[in-house]
């Protein structure tokens, strides 16, 4: 669960990092090339099997199953932020759950249904004073633009 605080969810967020970079390298043969969070731009880059650099988003969703909903950030205290700054090919969203479900999505893909204002609404929260925006969408909405990804390691 997070707590939101920064620096608490930083070792949530860096384990999350590190399982799909392995399930990634495991079921899909690319193979990382960056440590965790070297840059604000993207969370790590990958090699394909034909030698393309691709650069991913990840993001993990603790209240899905709840709330039957999703967040994309744009806006942190005040400046851009998430979606807005990000250069990554790619986003993989963690549905935390028993087990985890994986889903990936072209970063070009969400920025186009924020254009078409696919979401339900905008939310504020995170952590305390972070103000973070964020674009609310419904599951049923986003997900069947994505692809369901296998990540067991």
């Amino acid at each position: 669960m997070p707590n939101y605080d920064f620096r608490s969810d930083l070792e949530t967020a860096k384990q999350t990092e590190q399982e799909i970079a392995m399930g990634l390298e495991k079921n899909y043969g690319v193979k990382a090339i960056d440590e965790m969070s070297v840059t604000s731009k993207w969370d790590r880059s990958f090699r394909t099997k034909s030698g393309n650099t691709i650069a991913i988003e990840m993001k993990e969703d603790f209240m899905w199953e709840k709330t039957g909903n999703t967040v994309i950030e744009f806006e942190s205290r005040g400046k851009p932020s998430g979606i807005r700054v990000t250069e990554a090919d790619w986003f993989i969203y963690r549905l935390r759950g028993s087990p985890h479900k994986h889903y990936i999505f072209k970063t070009t893909r969400l920025k186009k249904l924020i254009d078409e204002k696919k979401y339900e609404r905008i939310v504020v929260g995170g952590d305390e004073g972070s103000e973070t925006k964020m674009y609310l969408f419904g599951l049923d909405v986003l997900l069947p633009w994505g692809k369901e990804l296998d990540l067991s390691i």
